[in-house]
């Protein structure tokens, strides 16, 4: 877990010197490399194709969705919540929904990892 959760950070990190310097993220980049990361971090688990793999997945795109935000708003000094005009697709649910999916992806980010346990060699 802890190579997908350096990933987090460290994207974090670049996304908000790339944005406190005025330039904007490309999108379509940043989605490849995290995609190339998500199939390291399931080769170095030895994760299995079938339920594994969904597991894996869920536990990806939940906890990138709720650290990453977390760590770029800290990062930028924005609110907890915070949502840029150029945030990802994600971001552009409208409110309540937006602040309901947040605590599910956190819920999911959970779950998926206490599942993966039962499958993951660390």
């Amino acid at each position: 877990m802890i190579i997908w959760l350096v990933y987090i950070f460290c994207e974090a990190f670049i996304q908000a010197k790339l944005i406190k310097a005025g330039n904007k993220p490309i999108y379509i980049e940043l989605f490849i490399i995290r995609s190339i990361v998500s199939i390291l971090h399931g080769i170095f688990l030895n994760v299995q194709p079938g339920i594994e793999y969904i597991i894996l997945l869920g536990f990806q795109i939940c906890s990138f969705w709720v650290i990453f935000d977390i760590v770029l708003n800290k990062l930028r000094n924005k609110p907890f919540l915070y949502r840029g005009s150029n945030s990802g697709w994600l971001d552009r649910i409208k409110s309540p929904y937006y602040e309901i999916l947040k605590p599910i992806a956190l819920s999911g980010t959970i779950f998926f990892y206490i599942k993966g346990l039962n499958y993951w060699k660390f």
